[in-house]
């Protein structure tokens, strides 16, 4: 099973966004992710916890999973002083 889905990004260069398409998932990627998802909520539940950044490239690569989306969206909201933000979608890094 393939899953083609439209991606938005944010084109640095051009100070846009735009989509990318292409994006596929194979069976084996999507159990791959969900067998990542323990140990990627538990570095959440800590961050949570302490109030510890856990630094932006980390919550870009868990962005990809849709339960742990939701619990990147809370954190966010909870703890602003990270810098990190959701805009129409996509996690901004506000000191970058």
């Amino acid at each position: 099973m393939l899953v083609s889905l439209l991606e938005r990004v944010y084109v640095k260069s051009a100070k846009a966004f735009g989509y990318c398409c292409g994006v596929e998932w194979s069976h084996e990627a999507i159990v791959a992710r969900s067998n990542m998802r323990p140990e990627r909520m538990q570095k959440l539940k800590v961050a949570g916890n302490s109030g510890q950044n856990p630094a932006f490239d980390f919550l870009h690569e868990c962005w990809d999973d849709p339960a742990l989306v939701i619990v990147i969206k809370k954190l966010l909201g909870k703890y602003p002083q990270w810098g990190i933000a959701c805009v129409d979608g996509m996690l901004v890094d506000w000191n970058r």
